[in-house]
């Protein structure tokens, strides 16, 4: 089956994996329409993004063009690894575009790194993205805190000028603090997630900034849009890998590894796993938690990392192998003499080649140990491919958590772990949380206490 750029291969799913008849849609044949209704009304929030006009953005990033070496982008979960993934995908790491910066992602309060960072730029060459729905995120806030203070000592009044803003509409103090300190703008549309957010300002803003396509990203989008309302599963890649993943976890294969053999997929693996997990891994009334668990691997890397656990290891996992076709100008091993055979048989062969070979091998060592994989096919890794596949992915996990009857939609664990955390900062209304969350940690009962382990590090 295959729809434009992107194929999706079920074929090493087969009967010795599952069951008799191995994968089987019959059983969901009658909900299929019902399935896909989900992603068309009452739709989700991102199902509009690739509609949107981003003129206006363009419009402002133009003569930005040359005025920043670097681009400082403040957010955490999906409001960094959608910029991550983009700049994956189309730039090479620690580079950039001709007249566009290079990009910094501060998703991690670790001190000895922003630290590090901002003795190294120049707040005169640097733009500052900070990004928070609720503009009120503490990581994102107290990053933004620290670089604010930075531009400010460097640049006096006239700081806001080398800082953008995407947040909510009207809520929330970081537009307030925009609007009194003349930030440019752009919203995050109310009814979209973090996870659900890289086509909208929350990726396109940094993408404009370093020089990726925003219309080519939205037109996939709207391609693969129109390929999800489709019920025949063979026409439609999001309901046959929403499909897939959802038998193979009943049936007991509960971890999904990502594995794409091309280096621009790899944040790619980082950004589907926070999509899977926050969506998918919920409590269910009356029935077990639902969970898939998703994992990161690249190949050729982790053929020599995961998987020999994927091969010899508790049948547990099913692997989902992505490639690129289209690999550009090949690069050839030169010709070798016969005197050393691990080198002869290579010359003249080009690593595009070697690489589908590997993940010929990958796919055939799994099979022969009885471990299912999918591979998803894309013909070339550009802009409009990434854009459809990131809407494939957003569409699939709509129907997951439709088969799986979860909200896909809420992150409950994520906002508990959030009110802890503003307890122990001391933010006003948490407070009261303190003498629990230490019990708790504690342990009333001293069979339940916590043990610990210590090690003093001395030099030799």
């Amino acid at each position: 089956m295959g729809e434009g750029k992107i194929s999706l291969d079920l074929r090493t799913s087969d009967r010795r994996l599952i069951g008799r008849s191995g994968l089987d849609f019959a059983q969901w044949r009658e909900s299929y329409p019902e399935l896909v209704t989900a992603l068309i009304g009452p739709a989700p929030g991102y199902a509009a993004l690739p509609d949107q006009q981003v003129s206006d953005l363009l419009h402002w990033v133009e003569p930005l063009k040359g005025g920043c070496d670097d681009l400082v982008l403040l957010g955490i979960g999906g409001s960094g690894l959608g910029a991550r993934m983009l700049n994956c995908a189309f730039i090479e790491p620690a580079s950039r575009k001709p007249g566009h910066p290079r990009l910094h992602v501060v998703d991690n309060v670790d001190p000895r790194r922003l630290r590090h960072l901002l003795g190294e730029l120049d707040p005169h060459r640097t733009l500052v993205n900070v990004i928070t729905k609720s503009g009120s995120t503490a990581e994102t806030m107290a990053s933004f805190a620290v670089v604010r203070g930075w531009l400010r000592e460097a640049l006096g009044k006239g700081y806001g000028e080398r800082v953008v803003a995407v947040t909510d509409p009207d809520l929330g103090d970081l537009r307030a603090l925009a609007t009194a300190e003349g930030y440019r703008t752009f919203d995050v549309p109310s009814d979209v997630g973090g996870r659900f957010s890289v086509l909208s300002p929350v990726g396109l803003v940094p993408a404009a900034l370093l020089g990726i396509d925003a219309r080519e990203l939205l037109a996939g989008a709207r391609a693969m849009r129109t390929a999800t309302g489709n019920p025949d599963w063979r026409k439609n890649p999001a309901l046959a890998l929403a499909l897939a993943l959802h038998q193979h976890h009943l049936a007991g294969r509960r971890i999904v590894s990502v594995m794409p053999y091309a280096d621009g997929l790899r944040d790619f693996a980082l950004w589907f796993a926070q999509l899977w997990a926050e969506s998918l891994g919920k409590r269910r009334r009356g029935t077990d938690p639902y969970g898939p668990t998703p994992q990161a691997a690249l190949g050729v890397t982790d053929q020599h990392s995961q998987l020999q656990l994927y091969v010899d290891g508790p049948k547990d996992k099913v692997v989902w192998l992505l490639e690129v076709t289209d690999t550009g100008d090949d690069v050839r091993v030169p010709p070798q003499t016969d005197e050393y055979s691990s080198l002869g048989y290579l010359g003249g062969r080009g690593l595009g080649e070697l690489l589908r070979a590997e993940l010929k091998g990958t796919v055939l060592a799994l099979l022969r140990a009885g471990t299912p994989s999918l591979v998803l096919t894309l013909t070339a890794l550009d802009e409009r491919s990434l854009g459809s596949l990131v809407y494939l992915c957003q569409a699939a996990v709509s129907i997951t958590g439709k088969l799986a009857v979860v909200n896909v939609y809420d992150q409950p664990g994520v906002e508990e772990g959030k009110r802890t955390t503003y307890a122990y900062m001391g933010r006003e209304g948490y407070i009261e949380r303190l003498a629990e969350d230490e019990l708790l940690l504690a342990g009333t009962d001293p069979d339940r206490r916590l043990h610990r382990a210590d090690a003093l590090v001395s030099e030799a």
